[in-house]
């Protein structure tokens, strides 16, 4: 059984059995990347409709409104309380979401690289169509669109590096749209949170 913690950021940390098995099918993309290698993101599950990130050799850490099954392979290390990252620093992203923005559910994990955005753009995009973003967050995209996480991406991964965690995949306006990059929960903002969930 997978007991919940929800936090205020939308991100869960779910202890988990290591014996549930690989959902039986995958229906819910990544816009603009490639099919995937698990072995290329050993830390990803597919929980749902939704992705997670194996954290720890207990806890998955997803989106708050992602549920249940998962499969273990390996976990990501996090990153320090209020770590950041230089604007334009090459992130990764992974899913089994929409690879359009419409439409083109597939049943391979797929991911792309995403630059990290400045926060100030990021917050004044969405201000313009009176969205909010904040600190927790952390924004990964380009200016002219094309490459995104999208629906059913959500609690997924944004990697640096290849084995740090600094962000869920969490919303957007659409997916891939020019000026409004995808917006993730900033992993740094609540690494001492995690902890004090994994340590009880």
């Amino acid at each position: 059984m997978i007991n919940y913690v929800i936090f205020n950021l939308l991100v869960v940390v779910c202890a988990f059995d290591a014996k549930l098995k690989n959902p039986k099918s995958i229906t819910s993309r990544i816009v603009g990347g490639n099919e995937v290698d698990i072995a290329k993101a050993p830390y990803m599950v597919s929980i749902d409709d939704c992705g997670g990130i194996i954290i720890h050799d207990k806890f998955i850490l997803t989106a708050a409104h992602c549920t249940s099954n998962t499969n273990l392979i390996s976990p990501l290390e996090l990153p320090r309380q209020n770590h950041d990252i230089a604007d334009g620093t090459l992130l990764y992203t992974y899913g089994w979401g929409l690879t359009q923005n419409s439409r083109g559910f597939r049943n391979k994990l797929r991911g792309v690289a995403v630059p990290k955005f400045s926060q100030s753009i990021c917050k004044e995009s969405y201000k313009t169509i009176h969205l909010n973003v904040t600190d927790q967050m952390i924004c990964a995209g380009y200016a002219e669109g094309g490459k995104d996480s999208c629906f059913g991406d959500s609690g997924g991964p944004l990697v640096f590096n290849g084995n740090l965690l600094v962000g869920v995949v969490s919303w957007g306006d659409g997916c891939a749209r020019p000026n409004f990059p995808g917006v993730y929960a900033r992993v740094a903002f609540v690494r001492n949170w995690i902890d004090s969930v994994i340590n009880g």
